[in-house]
């Protein structure tokens, strides 16, 4: 046991972040969280199982000119089967938010501002968000809770949940089913479309909206 707690890394950095600003992740793995505050500054955690991460990856943070960007690079080209990497952070609730992960989950809450967020292999969760967003991963289900803002949904393989969208949304599938509830008193309409799967969309009955729904393999209702 006390081998394994000693294998582990941790790494923690508080940057200057005023609201209004942008934060940016970029990693060649790892799963990402990111969740809106009322206090300044961009507080970042990293979370390893392996006490080796720094011979690993080149990690870099940066903090400029209303901007936080953290960088984390694998430094030889092959792939580390037994290495888990988590970003834990916090930074201000009206922050521009662009994640890029090559391979884990990416959630996002309590936040003001564009989200884009992607991942090479794993689900998104946006909840709480105030801002346009874009979501696309290569592989995994897409869920957006409580969104004040437009909707670019896409995934290459695995289900959409959309819930409380005051904007437009459009969202595809390439395998998985869609359900997409949008907001009491949201006439922005939306394309939703999926190669394998159902769809269901709630609207307001007030909405004024025309409807074109087809099907390959199914029946329409």
């Amino acid at each position: 046991l006390s081998v394994a707690a000693c294998a582990e890394s941790r790494i923690e950095k508080t940057l200057a972040l005023a609201p209004g600003g942008e934060f940016v992740l970029q990693s060649d793995a790892g799963s990402v969280t990111v969740t809106g505050s009322s206090a300044s500054g961009a507080r970042i955690v990293i979370t390893s199982n392996r006490d080796d991460l720094q011979s690993l990856y080149n990690i870099d943070f940066d903090s400029s000119s209303g901007m936080v960007r953290v960088t984390a690079r694998k430094k030889v080209f092959q792939w580390f089967s037994s290495v888990n990497l988590h970003f834990e952070v916090t930074v201000p609730a009206q922050t521009r938010v662009s994640v890029r992960t090559g391979g884990g989950s990416v959630k996002v809450s309590s936040l003001q501002g564009e989200q884009h967020l992607g991942t090479s292999g794993g689900s998104i969760d946006a909840s709480d968000v105030r801002g346009n967003v874009v979501a696309r991963t290569s592989g995994g289900g897409i869920t957006v809770n409580s969104l004040t803002g437009s909707l670019k949904a896409g995934t290459s393989g695995g289900p959409i949940h959309i819930e409380g969208v005051t904007g437009r949304a459009v969202a595809h599938t390439s395998g998985g089913s869609i359900h997409a509830a949008f907001a009491k008193g949201n006439s922005q309409g939306g394309d939703l479309s999926t190669s394998g799967g159902s769809i269901r969309a709630s609207l307001d009955p007030a909405a004024n909206l025309d409807i074109d729904a087809s099907t390959s393999g199914g029946s329409v209702s």
